[in-house]
């Protein structure tokens, strides 16, 4: 077994400044699951970033990766709305809400 190279806090914490252009101040696990089970052996690890998200938005992801993340923030209660009318539907952002 190879040694893990970085733990997945630190990976999530990349991930928040990468993806989001925001610093976490603490990374609290959430779940973690098989994408799909006898499919795939992949397993999606969710964590909650909490941030100061006053400045947050716009459109990030490393040039070279070819992302275009764009970010947006919501109250919890549009976000339910929004998963609620459909316009959320992505299993990984459901459970995380």
């Amino acid at each position: 077994m190879a040694a893990r190279l970085c733990s997945i806090e630190a990976v999530a914490q990349r991930e928040c400044k990468e993806e989001a252009g925001c610093q976490a101040y603490k990374i609290l696990p959430i779940m973690n699951y098989l994408v799909r089970p006898g499919g795939t052996n992949e397993k999606l690890h969710l964590y909650c970033g909490l941030a100061d998200v006053a400045e947050v938005g716009g459109v990030h992801g490393p040039a070279g990766e070819n992302e275009d993340t764009r970010v947006s923030r919501m109250p919890l209660s549009v976000a339910v709305f929004a998963l609620q009318a459909g316009r959320i539907n992505n299993a990984a952002t459901i459970m995380a809400i």
